[in-house]
């Protein structure tokens, strides 16, 4: 398990992902705040292809807490949160997923890195987040100015004789 953090300071958006989200809208992909009207194609994706995020993913949106979302004639490709900003300017977010098939548009760059953009704007100074070890997805999170603050091998045991 390890511990990664980002000082929005120094978080930029990445112009080339500009470049991405036009590329994707002319796929007919929408990128934006998860709306209202999409919050069934939401829950339908969860439990499809990420079940164990569906419960933590609904109590979030019920508690105001906003998702970034990836959607193509009315179904989800992808997503990004629940995120939020704590009172002492502490960003944090549930998960990120993308279906498979629609993997390697690039979706996850860009649904992740305007989550990492609306946090900075609610006033996050820092994000955290905590992620296995063999992740793929720490290359994004790298490449969104993530860095590893913390490793732990929880599941590390030694008999002593």
């Amino acid at each position: 398990m390890q511990v990664m953090v980002q000082r929005t300071r120094q978080f930029r958006f990445n112009p080339a992902l500009r470049k991405r989200i036009k590329s994707l809208q002319a796929r007919g992909i929408r990128v934006g705040c998860v709306r209202k009207d999409e919050l069934p194609a939401l829950d339908r994706f969860l439990a499809r292809h990420f079940p164990a995020w569906r419960e933590g993913n609904r109590r979030g949106v019920e508690a105001g807490n906003a998702v970034i979302v990836a959607n193509r004639a009315g179904r989800v490709l992808g997503f990004s949160g629940p995120y939020r900003v704590g009172p002492r300017g502490a960003g944090g977010f549930s998960a990120v997923g993308v279906a498979p098939k629609a993997r390697g548009l690039g979706l996850g760059a860009v649904i992740f890195n305007l989550m990492c953009a609306q946090l900075k704007a609610q006033g996050a100074r820092v994000v955290h987040l905590t992620t296995n070890l063999d992740n793929p997805g720490q290359e994004l999170y790298h490449r969104a100015g993530f860095r590893t603050c913390c490793v732990a091998d929880c599941g590390m045991r030694k008999e002593l004789t």
